[in-house]
């Protein structure tokens, strides 16, 4: 896969035209809100706005800071914005740097990435225009942006299963542990113990709201058999599903290498994205939605210490099980509903559109992908 780019630079309004526009956040998820403020004025309506990965609330920050903060868009003159927003549940590709700035190494390209669109009436020309620039890799819509949000947390509770019970934490490896291969059946339990809770907050979101769509946000169990299916040796439990899923066969926990006494060896690296991202912008989210939800979560709530011990943060108070997320000290650091100022759950569904009853806007009113 090669490119030519038109324009690489540090001025936004160099590269944002002054028509409706596509815009891809392929960035980790504590950037995108910074590119947001930048891009804002210089957006024009039927602008397309989304990330891959979009999970984590990528909505939350674009409605915050299109729409939602009052007193930012009123300090820059910015009118209303017309704008749809898409976020994939993932990458579509498995890639490292090759040289920084030039080239990637495309590692393995996935089958399909899940979709979801907002406005859902904008889905089909969403999907279509993604698709186009994807080429083969299928684009599946799933029914909300919430859903993404709701999706998966393996690689945190997968990384608290492993290293839980290993002390010192700092002693070093010989190798780099497997990841799947060697999740034993606390983890496995944990993962879905952690998947239950989720589906505990679905079930009470769809009570509130009963013409919600969260149709995709479905038990880890049935998304693997789903997604994996033959490729699955073993479909006893969740334990061995994960096990021997071939597509996971051989990938490792993030490691750092050192040298001791002469030789190679490797420490853990708690601060790779495992960790360092999917929990402020992971189950720290969905905590703190599942709190508006007032939903008890002590699986994810287990993981949550564990790891920001590991990190040096307080996304969860008081340290224990039953803490909340509202005010603490790294607070702002997530995007959770609380970092955004909403106390009660109705507020956070009506704010970010997840229940809207009617289409905000003439569905092909977007120059872009007419």
């Amino acid at each position: 896969m090669k490119s030519n780019l038109k324009i690489v630079s540090k001025d936004v309004e160099k590269v944002i035209p002054k028509s409706p526009c596509l815009v891809i956040f392929a960035v980790p998820g504590f950037a995108h809100e910074a590119y947001l403020r930048a891009i804002r004025p210089h957006l024009t309506d039927g602008s397309v706005i989304g990330a891959m990965p979009g999970e984590g609330a990528f909505d939350v920050a674009v409605h915050y800071v299109f729409e939602n903060d009052k007193q930012w868009l009123e300090s820059l003159n910015l009118k209303p914005l017309k704008y749809d927003i898409w976020a994939m549940d993932t990458l579509p590709w498995a890639c490292r740097i090759s040289e920084y700035g030039k080239s990637v190494d495309l590692l393995a390209t996935k089958a399909y990435v899940d979709v979801a669109i907002y406005p859902p009436s904008r889905q089909d020309a969403i999907v279509k225009t993604l698709q186009n620039l994807l080429g083969g890799i299928e684009l599946k819509p799933i029914s909300n942006i919430l859903a993404v949000t709701l999706g998966r947390f393996w690689h945190p509770i997968i990384t608290y299963g492993y290293y839980r019970n290993r002390l010192p934490l700092e002693k070093e490896l010989d190798a780099p542990p497997l990841f799947y291969e060697s999740i034993d059946t606390f983890t496995a339990e944990k993962i879905s113990a952690v998947s239950d809770e989720i589906l505990e907050v679905k079930k009470t979101l769809l009570s509130r709201y009963p013409t919600m769509n969260l149709a995709s946000v479905v038990h880890v169990k049935d998304w693997m058999l789903a997604s994996y299916g033959e490729e699955i040796a073993d479909k006893t439990n969740l334990q061995t599903m994960l096990n021997t899923n071939h597509g996971y066969l051989g990938l490792t926990h993030p490691t750092v290498e050192v040298e001791v006494d002469g030789k190679k060896a490797y420490m853990p690296n708690f601060k790779y994205r495992y960790l360092s991202e999917d929990i402020p912008f992971g189950l720290v989210v969905a905590r703190g939605i599942a709190e508006l939800a007032d939903v008890k979560t002590p699986n994810i709530d287990e993981v949550i210490i564990w790891a920001q011990e590991r990190l040096g943060k307080q996304y969860l108070s008081l340290n224990t099980v039953g803490g909340t997320v509202k005010g603490t000290r790294d607070m702002h650091e997530t995007r959770c509903p609380q970092r955004y100022g909403f106390e009660n759950l109705d507020e956070f569904i009506k704010a970010n559109h997840y229940n809207d009853k009617h289409v905000y806007r003439d569905p092909s009113s977007s120059a872009l992908l007419q």
